[in-house]
């Protein structure tokens, strides 16, 4: 310890040693013998510093026998300043501590507050994460249901639709069937028609009149006479005859009529009323008629120009050739029987 440390702990104008008590005197004995040391140290300073310094030796020897002196009152070889000064400094330190402590333990609550608000904060949030886990599973498994049932839906509807296509293709072929059959009708009541047109004119005919008388030579065939020449003509020619006998070449409307005319024919030729002189392939009877109901022969008409280059343009009857189909075209100048026809 140096000389000016050692004279401000043992000042005794400042700190007087007899205000300190004795029970110091175990402290003391621990540290007495760096004291012994510090007072060996304190002399060598005390020397040096009566050669450097004007300070009386006598006062300095002075201060050493009072401390020496008062060496047992004070602690381990301590002044009792010097050893209240340690008691104070631990006690600061002990307060220090005490203090420290204190603000650890109110900073470790503080920290433990805290440490539960956040450990309810996330007990709270852990139960809303669950009821929406839960919330989320009943949703998925409604959607697992729901998906199920649209399995099973779109299922049923590919099947209808199955059958709803086997069921149209079905549909479309009866339509077809239905068509064709349609068609079919649509003619036969065409012909029908015309069918009917004829009878109805010729049940009219027959309201007007009585059953005809033919004249002498005449054929009766329902209610029209018929005259089948014996000498030859031209078609012209014969139509002109039968005018002049009242009446005008054979128009055929019917198969009953037709075969008719053929069984009384017989071997022979005969000109009817029908001609395409006024528009090739048209044919029409002597009245102006159109043609509905034909019976040429197969290959017939074939308007050949090979005998006459002005074709074939008139028909006649060649039931030697066929039973029924015997009409035949031929040219308009051709000569041969006829068969006339009355009402």
């Amino acid at each position: 310890m140096s000389a000016a440390m050692r004279e401000h702990y043992i000042n005794d104008d400042l700190y007087p040693s007899e205000t300190f008590s004795y029970p110091m005197k175990q402290v003391d004995t621990v540290y007495m013998n760096s004291w012994d040391i510090s007072d060996s140290i304190n002399v060598s300073e005390s020397h040096i510093k009566t050669k450097t310094s004007k300070v009386s030796s006598s006062s300095i020897m002075k201060r050493q026998q009072k401390l020496s002196g008062k060496g047992e009152a004070g602690c381990c070889g301590m002044s009792a300043h010097s050893c209240c000064w340690v008691v104070v400094t631990l006690a600061v330190l002990l307060v220090l501590g005490l203090i420290s402590f204190v603000m650890f333990f109110i900073h470790s609550d503080n920290k433990l507050q805290d440490l539960k608000k956040a450990y309810a904060i996330l007990s709270e949030n852990h139960s809303f994460i669950e009821k929406e886990h839960d919330q989320l599973r009943n949703n998925f498994t409604d959607l697992s249901k729901k998906d199920m049932a649209f399995q099973i839906n779109h299922s049923t509807a590919e099947n209808k639709l199955q059958e709803m296509k086997m069921a149209h293709n079905s549909l479309s072929e009866s339509h077809s069937v239905l068509n064709v059959r349609f068609n079919h009708l649509t003619n036969s009541f065409t012909q029908l028609s015309t069918d009917h047109e004829i009878l109805q004119n010729k049940y009219n005919r027959l309201l007007e009149k009585k059953c005809p008388v033919c004249p002498q030579g005449w054929l009766t065939h329902h209610t029209s006479c018929y005259f089948i020449s014996t000498d030859h003509m031209d078609w012209t020619a014969s139509q002109d005859d039968c005018l002049a006998k009242g009446g005008h070449l054979a128009i055929i409307e019917n198969e009953s009529e037709q075969r008719f005319l053929n069984k009384h024919v017989a071997s022979s030729d005969a000109w009817i009323g029908l001609t395409d002189s006024k528009q090739e392939k048209n044919w029409l009877w002597i009245d102006n008629t159109a043609l509905n109901l034909s019976y040429w022969t197969r290959g017939q008409p074939d308007d050949w120009k090979e005998t006459n280059p002005t074709g074939e343009d008139c028909a006649h009857l060649r039931p030697w050739a066929h039973s029924l189909n015997t009409w035949h075209d031929i040219s308009c100048d051709s000569s041969m029987k006829r068969v006339c026809e009355k009402s």
